[in-house]
């Protein structure tokens, strides 16, 4: 399993320890990583060592090299209460890490709920922990999982897509102020 952003308090990192910390009693030899810094860097390290989960989690800090650790990943985990779209998600999917993400946001823009990934109400640590462990326990599953989340994260983030979206965007936002423009002008 893998966390990938920012320690603060928005991403609820505490979670993501409570999930793993969940998930050992049921599969003892899971391993996770967390990947960034923040305010919240000593009291997360210290809350996982007195949960004894020091075996389990491994603080990375900040990472140059979050491509190569997504490479030897599974499982995406993200417990924000808040999210736009996520980099670290939609990198994830792209390498074939399977999601399991907080329903929030613009993170079912990527994550189709049962198909390529799990979206989880937010603040259910039961409902994360059992989407990563039937992951986990079948290896079938996470394989299709893994390859629907490199497709869908490949064909809507590639440059042409995002172009795309820039593009309509911008005429949207060049129609809104023209009409504006227009409507002074007549009045």
């Amino acid at each position: 399993m893998v966390f990938v952003g920012r320690l603060s308090p928005i991403k609820q990192v505490h979670q993501f320890i409570a999930i793993v910390d969940a998930i050992a009693r049921t599969v003892p030899n899971v391993r996770a990583t967390i990947v960034g810094d923040g305010p919240l860097m000593a009291n997360l390290r210290a809350h996982s060592k007195a949960l004894g989960l020091t075996e389990n989690i491994e603080f990375l800090g900040k990472r140059k090299d979050v491509e190569a650790i997504l490479a030897c990943s599974k499982i995406f985990v993200l417990t924000s209460r808040s999210e736009g779209l996520s980099i670290a998600m939609a990198e994830a999917m792209t390498a074939g890490v399977v999601p399991v993400v907080a329903d929030v946001g613009e993170l079912g823009d990527l994550v189709v709920n049962g198909e390529n990934g799990y979206l989880v109400e937010p603040n259910h640590i039961d409902e994360y922990t059992k989407k990563v462990i039937s992951l986990l326990r079948d290896n079938a599953l996470w394989t299709q999982f893994s390859q629907r989340a490199s497709k869908v994260a490949r064909r809507k983030c590639d440059i042409e897509s995002v172009s795309e979206k820039w593009r309509q965007h911008l005429q949207d936002v060049v129609a809104h102020a023209s009409g504006h423009v227009i409507q002074e002008i007549l009045n």
